[in-house]
């Protein structure tokens, strides 16, 4: 029986009111939205058409990252294209994947946002770390000291020359030295730096789209179910 679309007339789109047993697939309800009235040469290309339509499907809030969300969202579109959805009418669809999106984002979030913003453009990674530390150093010398007082109540001529001591009544002569000792403290800068190697960056970045793809294999696990299952 040959598929017949009943058109939205509020939202110019084709709504997949399916009058057989066989429901759209996502490539389907993407031509039909961004393609449907176009000349030919003005069409979206397939390969372009997830990036297109992501923005018509997502157009709700769920607990990923907004810097993840167009990745993710393209991702999804590419990976269930030529799948047909497991519900009569998109807007039944649409309401069932943000209700699953809700529940099980919240921990794919944290894995991929622990891959998201690594640097592979050396292959050393490098850590520094600046701190003040506090120095006591133990300061000595030597100290001399003179004490030299006179006095006369009954100065004569002589008394011009004081350090010669003539003619005074009151006289006191007293030198004394010693050794100084004690602590300074002195606070100084210091950088250490922890060189990290990180291999080949060529290995390290395979690697890393392994665990990106793993993680992305265990969330398409979780919405298979909104799709027509393959029997």
């Amino acid at each position: 029986m040959k598929k017949i679309y009943k058109l939205n007339p509020m939202s110019n789109f084709f709504d997949a009111l399916l009058l057989n047993d066989e429901p759209p697939t996502l490539y389907s309800l993407m031509e039909s939205y961004i393609n449907y009235g176009k000349e030919e040469s003005e069409k979206v290309k397939i390969i372009d058409l997830p990036s297109a339509f992501k923005g018509y499907l997502f157009d709700f809030n769920y607990p990923l990252d907004d810097s993840l969300k167009p990745s993710f969202e393209e991702n999804f579109l590419n990976h269930y294209m030529m799948r047909r959805i497991g519900f009569e009418t998109y807007l039944s669809f649409k309401i069932h994947l943000k209700d699953k999106l809700n529940i099980i984002m919240p921990k794919y979030n944290k894995m991929l946002l622990e891959y998201a913003n690594i640097d592979f453009k050396g292959i050393k990674e490098i850590h520094s770390k600046s701190y003040r530390k506090s120095i006591d150093e133990e300061t000595s010398g030597t100290s001399n000291n003179t004490t030299d007082n006179r006095f006369s109540s009954l100065p004569q001529d002589e008394i011009g020359d004081v350090k010669n001591g003539s003619y005074m009544t009151d006289y006191t002569y007293n030198t004394s030295s010693g050794k100084l000792g004690g602590t300074l403290s002195n606070d100084e800068n210091y950088t250490e730096t922890l060189e990290i190697d990180k291999g080949d960056p060529t290995d390290e970045y395979i690697k890393l789209q392994d665990k990106i793809s793993n993680i992305y294999d265990l969330i398409y696990r979780e919405l298979n179910c909104l799709f027509f299952q393959v029997v």
